[in-house]
């Protein structure tokens, strides 16, 4: 069975009637035509997906695509350790470590002491969605358990969108602390530090950040914390900018 062809003139009614054919063929997706532009029907906005609640994708009349509601997706903005700088005091020393697999192969990672850090940026992509959290944090492993003691993290942050002059992120610097429970060591365990406050007004917004290991409210872990990754998730309602430079 073959899709029913589009209706020659740009007329509401048999458009409507052209898609409650699809619907019916499509086994009842919501499929709604909510603009028609020019004397044609392939000139037209479409919505799939729950419209009435306001959770769908929409294809604009020239074929731009938009998450809307819960259809908006995440990403990461990735920023491996390796590419970060590391100060010429207080840096995180590059180690090696078997992550708790016996047979002799080791790999590099970077172990935190208390005060050491390094500092890195990211740039919000032509995807992401305008005014939107950036949920950063680190992945992290340690060389040994221990039950009870602590670690925390500190990101200091300023941003600023494009023809602006730099700020401090509202509430920077942001801090989290863990406890351990025994089993970190060797695994792969995520520390969510901040959601930053929504200020990207525009793309390619720079943010500047700094993560140190900080002292925790009490009981300090005694070795240091393997940090492999820093990333950023984002929320993505475009596919990527309609222009070079215009969202």
């Amino acid at each position: 069975m073959k899709l029913p062809a589009p209706p020659k003139a740009a007329d509401v009614v048999d458009l409507q009637k052209w898609a409650d054919q699809i619907t019916s063929y499509l086994g009842d997706p919501e499929i709604q035509l909510v603009r028609i532009i020019g004397g044609r029907t392939k000139t037209f906005t479409a919505s799939i997906g729950n419209v009435a609640a306001g959770n769908y994708l929409e294809v604009e009349s020239d074929g731009t695509i938009v998450f809307k509601g819960d259809a908006t997706v995440y990403d990461d903005l990735q920023v491996g350790t390796s590419e970060a700088k590391r100060p010429a005091v207080n840096a995180p020393t590059w180690r090696t470590f078997n992550y708790g697999i016996g047979g002799g192969i080791t790999f590099f990672t970077l172990g935190f002491a208390i005060n050491d850090y390094l500092e890195f940026k990211i740039q919000s992509t032509h995807s992401t969605k305008l005014l939107s959290m950036i949920d950063s944090h680190i992945h992290w492993t340690i060389p040994s358990d221990s039950v009870g003691d602590k670690i925390q993290f500190q990101l200091d942050i300023i941003y600023a969108n494009r023809l602006e002059d730099y700020a401090v992120i509202a509430g920077s610097p942001f801090s989290k602390e863990a406890t351990l429970d025994g089993t970190e060591a060797g695994k792969h365990n995520k520390l969510d530090i901040v959601e930053m406050p929504s200020v990207n007004t525009d793309i390619s917004t720079i943010f500047i950040c700094r993560l140190t290991r900080i002292a925790a409210s009490s009981d300090d872990y005694a070795n240091e914390v393997y940090v492999d990754f820093n990333d950023s998730h984002i929320q993505k309602d475009t596919a990527g900018s309609r222009t070079e430079m215009v969202k």
